[in-house]
């Protein structure tokens, strides 16, 4: 892990979107509801659909990492505040190991990823993302990519939101699940923060509708660490 990866900027004025995904919220634990065997099926995970949104998510610059000096250590934006347009992210790796990182940011209680995009930088290299365009009313963040591939399914009865079984794992491993309360379809991932530190699990995603349900087990957990569902963009 590396020291203060995050640096934030918070990103326009005007109201969240309509389309925003619902706050994500955090159920009570629960008794550990019954798995179905892991399995993919079109209405849970749509590939076409996920690979029209990594279609469609903003451009990386090539080549994806480059030496440099001229950055300041770890997250700078350009321009700081784009009210919603374009904007420039660019991350240095100041630590003395290579890291695998990504572009992130939270609106409301809700946090979102760019799966598609993770870097590997090493010690002394940067990396910029070009973003088109930005969420209003955002804070961006660097995020590091979990390669772990979690064992995941389709979940039964569990109420809307997030829901950890147990609550308070203290390292031990952890089940997570979520349910589709809101109107819409989206594409999640379990995620963490750990001071500004935030970390996603990119290789999790599923594509959920109304009111459906998946779960991810972790086979540890990191003490001290804040889990949670992330958005996929």
């Amino acid at each position: 892990m590396i020291a203060a990866l995050a640096a934030l900027a918070m990103l326009g004025l005007a109201a969240p979107p309509a389309s925003a995904a619902p706050a994500d919220g955090v159920a009570q634990a629960v008794t550990r509801p019954v798995k179905a065997q892991p399995h993919v099926s079109p209405e849970q995970h749509d590939e076409a659909t996920n690979q029209a949104r990594r279609a469609a998510r903003p451009k990386i610059t090539a080549p994806p990492a480059r030496m440099g000096t001229s950055a300041a250590c770890w997250t700078t934006f350009n321009p700081s505040n784009p009210q919603g347009g374009p904007m420039d992210q660019t991350y240095k790796n100041c630590g003395t190991s290579t890291v695998w990182v990504t572009v992130g940011y939270g609106l409301g209680n809700s946090r979102y990823a760019y799966i598609g995009y993770c870097a590997s930088v090493q010690p002394g290299q940067e990396v910029t993302w070009n973003l088109s365009s930005t969420a209003p009313n955002s804070s961006y963040v660097t995020m590091i990519c979990e390669s772990w591939t979690l064992s995941t399914g389709v979940a039964t009865d569990v109420p809307c939101y997030t829901t950890f079984v147990p609550g308070s794992p203290q390292g031990d491993p952890m089940d997570q699940y979520y349910r589709n309360c809101g109107s819409g379809t989206y594409q999640v991932l379990p995620g963490y923060y750990k001071g500004n530190t935030y970390h996603a699990f990119v290789n999790n995603s599923w594509t959920v509708g109304v009111q459906g349900k998946v779960w991810w087990a972790y086979p540890h957990t990191e003490l001290g660490a804040q889990y949670e569902t992330m958005f996929a963009i």
